[in-house]
């Protein structure tokens, strides 16, 4: 995801922003979404999301709305130099233009904790392991695995390139178990 600041100095922090996905393993389908986002409540570390998602699989594209509110939760620091991280996201994604049935609700749910390895300069590597979740209207699964990780931190600006592999321990969703790579 690649964020743009609109207003920086607002309490609610709005943003545009762009995200990629694709799928692996012989499953051919791809996704961008473009949408806005801000703080509804300055305080609170949560933020609420617009935005059109352009998906292209099985020989067809499909546009669909969507919104949803999700977690910016700071990392935690934990016992023995471990950090925890966790994420959550509700939402709900309309059917797709000209195809009624595919609205559904949906979450994903992440937590990490890892360890820095090595380090320098700006770029830090590290090791540890996850949970994710996630579902949607027909599918539900939950994962377990390692992660490494390598941050980038110059000024302003940070960047994460993580790759896990995560072991589907329960739910039905495809792919099975494999690797994901997250910039």
């Amino acid at each position: 995801m690649i964020r743009f600041a609109l207003a920086p100095s607002s309490g609610n922090v709005p943003q545009a922003y762009v995200r990629v996905s694709r799928a692996v393993g012989g499953i051919d389908e791809r996704e961008i979404a473009e949408g806005l986002s801000a703080r509804p409540f300055p305080n609170l570390p949560l933020r609420l999301l617009g935005e059109a998602r352009v998906r292209r699989g099985s020989g067809r594209t499909r546009v669909r709305p969507a919104a949803s509110l999700i977690t910016e939760l700071p990392p935690v620091r934990l016992p023995l130099g471990i950090a925890g991280e966790a994420y959550a996201q509700a939402g709900y994604a309309g059917a797709p233009i000209g195809d009624k049935r595919g609205a559904t609700p949906f979450f994903d749910v992440q937590a990490v904790a890892d360890r820095r390895l090595a380090s320098a300069g700006p770029a830090e590597l590290r090791l540890g392991g996850g949970a994710w979740s996630g579902g949607q209207k027909g599918a539900v699964r939950l994962d377990l695995g390692p992660r490494a990780s390598l941050r980038l931190t110059t000024g302003p600006a940070a960047a994460r390139l993580a790759l896990d592999w995560r072991f589907r321990v329960a739910g039905s969703a495809r792919p099975a178990s494999g690797p994901t790579l997250t910039f």
